[in-house]
C-alpha cells in the first residue's frame, strides 16, 4: 500500500513539473503605457519571449476585463476581428519585426479615438501553457488655439473672455499679465463642457484693466500649449495672434484692391488707346495705300498738276475753308442706297481737258473726323451729264478701276 501511494505521488509530482516546465515554454512582454495622439496610427506592444513562430498558437486582445469579447482573435490559424475591422489588425513594434513569424504579436489600431483609451490585455497560449501581458493606452487631442474677446464695462475696465475647444483629455487654462512682468492671474470663472465623442471645451473670464496685456494658454499635459494674447489700449484691444494677422489681412486687401484698381484703369486706358491707334491705322492705311504713295512721290506727275475748281449742285454744297475747300451734302436731301446711287452724288470740276496728262488731288481727311471709307473719284464727259468713269476703293487693300453708265 506504501509503495502505491509512493508511486502515485510521484507521478503527481513528475506531472506538475512537466506541466510547470510547458508553461514556462515562453513568456509574454508588453512596453505600457502607450501614449497616442487622436487620429493618428498606435502599436500596443507585445511579444513572446524567447522569440518563436506564433502562427499555432492562440492570440486574443481584449479590452479591461472583457475576455470573452476581443477585439482580435487569432486561433487555428484564422483571424476574427470584432467591429471595424478596418481599424485593428496585427502590427510590428519595430522595423526589425517580422511579425508572427519572430513572435510579434502586436495590436496596431490605423486611427486612435478617444474612446479607445483603456488597459488592453494581451493573451497568449498553447496546449502546453499561457500566458498575459496588460497594456495601458492613453490618448490626447490637441484643441483648438484660443479665441479672446472684449467687453467694455467702463470704468477703465474690460471682461476679457478665452475659449478653446475639442481637447482631450480636460485641459489646463491659464491666465498670465504680460504689462510689467509675467505674473498667473486668477479667472472669475472657468467651465469645461464634453461632447458625445469625448472631447472637451474649455471658456474661462476676468476682469482687467482697460491698458493690459494679457495671455490665455490651453494645453494638456505632454502636449504643446496654444496660447493667445491681447494688449487693450483704452477701446483698441489688439489680438496679438489672431487680431495682427488680421490688421495684416486687412491691410493686404486694401493693397489688393488698390492695385486691381490701378490695374483696371491703366488695363481701360490702353484698350481706348488700342480703338484710336486702330482707327488711325486704318485711316492711314487707306490714305497711304502703294498706288498713292508712287502717284504723290513720283516726279513726273508734278509738271502734269492741274488747280480743279469744284461746282456745287442741287444736291452738294462747296464750301471754302483755310487750305481749300470741302464738299457736304445739302441738308434735307435724301440719296438712294446701295446699286441705286446716281451721279446725284458727284461733283464736277470746271475745268476740262481733252488730251494729256492731267494730275490733281482729293483729300479724304479732315482733322477730327473719321475717314471716309466709301467715295469715288473719276472722269465725267463734258457733254454727256449721265456719264462718267469711276475708281471704287472696295477696301484698304485692294483698287480696282470699274465702267459705270448712267
Amino acid at each position: 500500500m506504501q509503495a502505491i501511494i509512493h508511486m502515485r505521488l510521484l507521478g503527481a509530482l513528475l506531472f506538475l513539473s512537466v506541466a510547470a516546465a510547458a508553461s514556462k515554454n515562453f513568456v509574454t512582454l508588453v512596453s505600457s503605457p502607450v501614449l497616442a495622439q487622436y487620429g493618428q496610427p498606435t502599436i500596443l506592444p507585445c511579444w513572446l519571449d524567447p522569440p518563436q513562430r506564433a502562427e499555432a498558437l492562440e492570440i486574443r486582445w481584449y479590452q479591461d476585463e472583457n475576455y470573452d469579447a476581443p477585439i482580435i482573435l487569432y486561433n487555428s490559424k484564422k483571424l476574427s476581428v470584432e467591429g471595424d475591422t478596418d481599424r485593428v489588425m496585427f502590427g510590428e513594434k519595430d522595423s526589425n519585426s517580422k511579425g508572427l513569424a519572430t513572435g510579434d504579436v502586436s495590436l496596431r489600431f490605423s486611427n486612435i479615438t478617444i474612446k479607445d483609451e483603456g488597459n488592453y490585455t494581451c493573451y497568449v497560449s498553447s496546449d502546453q501553457g499561457y500566458d498575459r501581458g496588460s497594456v495601458s493606452l492613453r490618448v490626447t487631442k490637441t484643441g483648438s488655439k484660443p479665441v479672446l474677446s472684449v467687453q467694455w464695462l467702463g470704468e477703465n475696465q474690460a471682461n476679457v473672455s478665452c475659449e478653446s475647444d475639442s481637447w482631450y483629455p480636460q485641459p489646463r487654462l491659464r491666465w498670465l499679465d504680460h504689462k510689467e512682468r509675467t505674473k498667473e492671474l486668477a479667472p472669475r470663472s472657468l467651465l469645461h463642457s464634453s461632447t458625445s465623442a469625448g472631447s472637451v471645451s474649455v471658456h474661462s473670464w476676468l476682469l482687467v484693466s482697460g491698458f493690459s496685456r494679457v495671455s490665455c494658454s490651453v494645453g494638456v499635459s505632454g502636449e504643446s500649449v496654444k496660447e493667445a494674447i491681447i494688449h487693450l489700449q483704452g477701446n483698441l484691444p489688439v489680438d496679438e495672434g489672431l487680431g495682427s494677422l488680421s490688421v495684416g489681412l486687412l491691410t493686404f486687401c486694401v493693397l489688393l484692391l488698390l492695385v486691381l484698381a490701378i490695374i483696371a484703369v491703366v488695363f481701360l486706358r490702353k484698350r481706348v488707346c488700342r480703338r484710336i491707334k486702330h482707327k488711325t491705322e486704318e485711316s492711314e492705311q487707306i490714305l497711304s495705300s502703294t498706288e498713292m504713295e508712287k502717284l504723290l512721290t513720283n516726279r513726273e506727275t508734278q509738271p502734269c498738276y492741274e488747280n480743279i475748281t469744284l461746282e456745287a449742285t442741287d444736291n452738294l454744297v462747296v464750301k471754302d475753308v483755310e487750305d481749300g475747300v470741302i464738299v457736304r451734302d445739302k441738308s434735307g436731301v435724301q440719296f438712294p442706297d446701295g446699286t441705286e446711287v446716281t451721279f446725284c452724288t458727284a461733283i464736277k470740276g470746271k475745268h476740262g481737258f481733252s488730251e494729256g496728262k492731267h494730275y490733281w488731288e482729293v483729300s479724304l481727311q479732315r482733322p477730327n473726323l473719321d475717314v471716309k471709307k466709301s467715295w469715288w473719284i473719276g472722269l465725267t464727259n463734258a457733254e454727256e451729264q449721265n456719264t462718267f468713269r469711276r475708281l471704287f476703293l472696295q477696301n484698304v487693300h485692294k483698287c480696282r478701276r470699274t465702267e459705270h453708265i448712267l
